[in-house]
């Protein structure tokens, strides 16, 4: 790391690559973590990773750290990595539960589907106990 914290003080595209391929390790990570996949998988969570990562990083460096310059290293990569960290804990979490549940209960919603409901309501009550059993570890 040694390197990195020399160059990225003066070269943010050093800090900006390193922290690209945290959120691509990041993203690896919480897709295999699941014992079910589905094609685009990775896809998706890489999108995730990136809209939540940004979001977070904006907020705790633009508005709570202002560390100079904006990029330090110093703060950028640590606080990068405990933000995935949460966000691969949440994902594996989420995407376990919903692709096994949907696996595994594929009868119940095919039977739903076929009475008129929507894709929404059919899996809706899935998609509530994925974020609930992903929030969990968050929130105690």
């Amino acid at each position: 790391l040694h390197p990195i914290f020399a160059y990225g003080m003066t070269y943010p595209a050093v800090v900006a690559a390193y922290i690209l391929a945290m959120v691509l390790l990041a993203s690896w990570e919480a897709t295999h973590r699941s014992k079910y996949h589905f094609d685009g998988i990775f896809r998706y969570v890489l999108t995730s990773f990136v809209v939540s990562v940004s979001v977070m990083s904006c907020f705790a460096f633009g508005i709570l750290l202002q560390p100079e310059p904006l990029w330090n290293p110093q703060y950028a990569i640590p606080i990068t990595g405990m933000i995935l960290g949460n966000c691969i804990t949440g994902v594996a979490l989420a995407l376990n539960s919903i692709c096994k549940n949907l696996v595994e209960l594929e009868a119940e919603i095919e039977v739903l589907l076929a009475l008129g409901a929507s894709p929404g309501q059919a899996s809706g009550r899935l998609v509530r106990d994925a974020v609930k059993l992903a929030t969990t570890p968050m929130l105690n």
